[in-house]
């Protein structure tokens, strides 16, 4: 059986270069898109690697080398913020970029399968309840909506021209080298701080938190299984930790004794409540790995050493 060949965008991202490990460790030939060089002191495991963003002359440039047995899409808008401050590009990141590759892939490798890693804003406002797959979407931001947009897309891919599609819809993913969002902004804000750190909200929001190396895995389960049609799927732990548990957590692991306080202010975007109904993924054989517990002291660790 020869060597399968996966194409990952955003390679040198969050999410996607432990996709590429992941992948790699597996036995399959990894190709990067990414919008800049490849870094010579890093040791992502890939075979070629195209400097030019998503599009049309990354893709035929990377058919050269053979066509994909597998794209994971991880390039695209990567917060709520971003994408009102600059709601086109988050289109074009999120929809577009999906839209060609779903054509590339129609036209050039039909049997292939194509991976949107897809968010938990598509569900916008929720209760405090495990949210399963067949909820009605109600996105809040731009964000929510263009990742919406691009499922839809896989949808259309699948049902219309027999392409095989999984949205995974990852809820808060976190761990090291992720240089955003709550955990990067509160370490910061805590390392500068003298006896108290304020964050947004009331701090009884509530977030499934999912390590991204458990994201990778579950990405590398489903494709493994290669499902005929479409596939939609959480990516969550399916346990709700409080904002307020989260920071704490944190703030321990980076061995700071600060108190913990909350403006009560919500930003646009932000939902009150977010946990994953995961019987779907668990019923595939998916178990996250790695608890909380373990995941927050490592990324405490990885921030000291860059801080």
């Amino acid at each position: 059986m020869s060597e399968k060949h996966i194409w990952v965008s955003g390679a040198a991202g969050f999410l996607g270069r432990r996709v590429v490990h992941h992948f790699h460790e597996a036995g399959w030939t990894v190709s990067g898109i990414e919008v800049a060089p490849l870094d010579p002191t890093d040791d992502l495991p890939v075979a070629q690697w195209y400097e030019r963003g998503v599009g049309e002359d990354a893709l035929s440039g990377l058919a050269a080398h053979g066509l994909p047995d597998c794209i994971f899409h991880a390039a695209g808008g990567g917060t709520v913020g971003y994408s009102y401050d600059q709601p086109l590009q988050d289109f074009d990141l999120s929809v577009r970029a999906t839209a060609q590759m779903l054509d590339f892939l129609r036209l050039q490798a039909p049997d292939a399968t194509f991976v949107l890693p897809s968010s938990a804003a598509v569900y916008g406002a929720c209760p405090a309840e495990p949210l399963s797959e067949n909820r009605t979407p109600a996105p809040l931001s731009p964000y929510g909506r263009h990742k919406l947009m691009a499922e839809h897309l896989c949808a259309q891919a699948s049902d219309t021209f027999g392409l095989r599609t999984i949205a995974i819809r990852y809820f808060s993913l976190y761990g090291t080298n992720l240089r955003k969002q709550l955990l990067w902004d509160l370490g910061g804000k805590a390392l500068a701080a003298e006896g108290a750190v304020e964050l947004f909200g009331t701090g009884e929001e509530t977030r499934d938190m999912i390590q991204v190396e458990d994201a990778a895995r579950l990405a590398l389960l489903l494709v493994g299984r290669q499902p005929e049609g479409r596939t939609l799927i959480n990516g969550g732990s399916g346990r709700a930790l409080t904002v307020r548990e989260i920071a704490a957590g944190l703030l321990e692991a980076l061995g700071l004794d600060l108190d913990l306080r909350f403006n009560g202010v919500d930003r646009p975007g932000d939902p009150k409540h977010y946990r994953a109904d995961v019987r779907a993924a668990a019923s595939l054989g998916y178990r996250p790995e790695v608890s909380f517990a373990e995941g927050i002291t490592e990324y405490a660790r990885w921030f000291r050493s860059v801080h």
